[in-house]
């Protein structure tokens, strides 16, 4: 019989060797239980990714109808926005995704009970007990109670904004002109300004479509936010409407231009303007802005320039081209103490980081001639209407004063013809391609690889098809002709 003295020994290394086995053992049973957790996390964000991808594909469908349903819409922004802020799922989603996800949770419930079990087995209470409260939370509401959240990537805060003075508009803070690329061919992809995100509490970007009073509800909402009004006259009168951030499709469709095409069976040249309205693609734009409520008149151009090329009186200026278009905003900048967006030396114009007036983007004013809607013209598919908001089809024999017939949802006036707008964009026929499979993002043209520029929203001439709000045009930069016009936008941000 051995010794008591001895047998406890025996004993003690006995249980020593029982206690590093079972840590041992829970060591890899943590391990392993920490790796599902992360298999499980990544494989939901691929499943969101795809039911993102499902949402969006849905809403474009809904919104390509010749009459797209407004709830129907509403309801997939709605599931998108939850599925953004709060990694919310929604029950619309397919039977595909459903079994993705319903495999993925299985995969993951079989671990812990395994884990579970494991820790049972081995006497280890406390981490049993942890694992079991973790699978019944899981299994409730989908919750993992130990998982190791992904730090979340820092947003970069907005640039502090300054404020609208009573009488005339304070400096502003612009998005950042992308860089010029003087040497690239006209096919490069160009630069797109890509803007700083939101915070949580600013209003919802004006999603098209939208009706006519859901266009003042999003004009007053983000003036509300901004603390900035909704409509604004500057030091010589002229008048301005703020235009929110927006998301909307831009372009066309194959079918959008299929009768465009058809109606100039000839004019090469028109069948190319036509044509670069392809492929029709989402735009997001981040920067509210102030959009003239009417083309630039003679007596503002003359104001602020010295000349009168035009009629004078309230018509819309023309014959200026698109370099003194730029030389207008500028002066006017400096008229009111804000820094230009462009300098020009003879028929060489540059542009600059300013905080004063400029030309539209080409984006920017197609979201403002739209004005919530997704059809040809901001009063619908039918070209017989628009006589209710454009000068076209030489009906009065020239151009016409400002102002004379409805404005569109946003309050703008001769958005459709009247005259050709320049916009600040180069001209590039394939600019549009390069935003066929992804999102644009407050996109602007600032190549010098063209000597045209952007003009848009027809003239007095124009047939219907040829003002549609989607109808792309461009003219030599240097060059005057008597119904190509201009009008001018303002960068707003928020007061302090």
């Amino acid at each position: 019989m051995l010794p008591v003295r001895m047998l406890t020994l025996l004993m003690t290394l006995v249980l020593l060797t029982l206690s590093m086995a079972y840590a041992a053992d829970k060591d890899e049973v943590d391990e392993r239980v920490e790796k599902a957790r992360e298999a499980y996390q990544s494989e939901m964000e691929l499943i969101r990714e795809e039911v993102a991808k499902e949402l969006d594909t849905k809403e474009a469908a809904e919104r390509k109808r010749t009459n797209p349903d407004l709830e129907k819409i509403k309801t997939i922004k709605s599931d998108r926005e939850e599925l953004t802020a709060d990694e919310k799922i929604p029950d619309s989603i397919s039977t595909k995704i459903k079994s993705r996800i319903n495999k993925n949770r299985t995969k993951f419930i079989n671990v812990l009970t395994a884990a579970k079990n494991e820790f049972v087995r081995a006497k280890l209470d406390d981490e049993a007990e942890a694992i079991a409260q973790e699978l019944e939370k899981f299994k409730s509401d989908g919750t993992l109670a130990k998982a190791k959240p992904a730090a979340a990537p820092s947003k970069p805060a907005p640039a502090k904004p300054l404020a609208l003075a009573p009488t005339k508009p304070a400096p502003v803070a612009p998005a950042k002109p992308a860089p010029v690329i003087p040497d690239k061919p006209a096919t490069a992809k160009q630069p797109v300004v890509v803007a700083k995100a939101w915070p949580k509490n600013a209003p919802p970007l004006a999603v098209l479509p939208f009706d006519a009073e859901q266009a003042k509800k999003h004009q007053q909402a983000w003036a509300k936010y901004l603390k900035i009004p909704v409509e604004y006259t500057n030091s010589i009168g002229m008048k301005f409407v703020l235009i929110p951030p927006g998301e909307f499709l831009m372009g066309s469709t194959p079918a959008d231009i299929d009768e465009p095409l058809r109606a100039e069976p000839e004019n090469k040249q028109i069948q190319g303007f036509i044509a670069s309205e392809l492929p029709q693609h989402k735009v997001i734009l981040t920067n509210p802005i102030y959009l003239g409520v009417y083309e630039v008149t003679c007596e503002e151009y003359q104001q602020v320039m010295g000349t009168n090329p035009g009629p004078g009186g309230t018509n819309p200026v023309e014959k200026a081209n698109w370099n003194d278009a730029a030389e207008f905003c500028a002066k006017l900048s400096e008229k009111e103490k804000l820094k230009p967006f462009y300098s020009r030396a003879g028929e060489n114009v540059t542009r600059l980081e300013g905080t004063g007036y400029r030309l539209s983007t080409e984006a920017e004013w197609e979201f403002a001639c739209r004005a919530g809607t997704t059809t040809r013209y901001s009063t619908g598919d039918d070209g017989n209407k628009l006589a209710e908001v454009a000068w076209y089809s030489d009906r009065a024999g020239r151009g016409q004063p400002v102002g004379r017939l409805k404005p569109n949802q946003f309050g703008l006036y001769d958005m459709h013809g009247n005259n050709w707008e320049w916009v600040d964009d180069t001209w590039e026929p394939t600019f549009y391609a390069q935003f066929e499979n992804s999102v644009a993002v407050n996109p602007s043209n600032q190549s010098k690889a063209s000597p045209s520029r952007v003009a848009r929203g027809g003239d007095w001439v124009c047939y219907p098809l040829l003002c549609r709000s989607a109808k792309r045009h461009a003219f030599d930069l240097t060059s005057r002709y008597e119904r190509v016009g201009f009008r001018i936008a303002l960068v707003a941000v928020a007061a302090p």
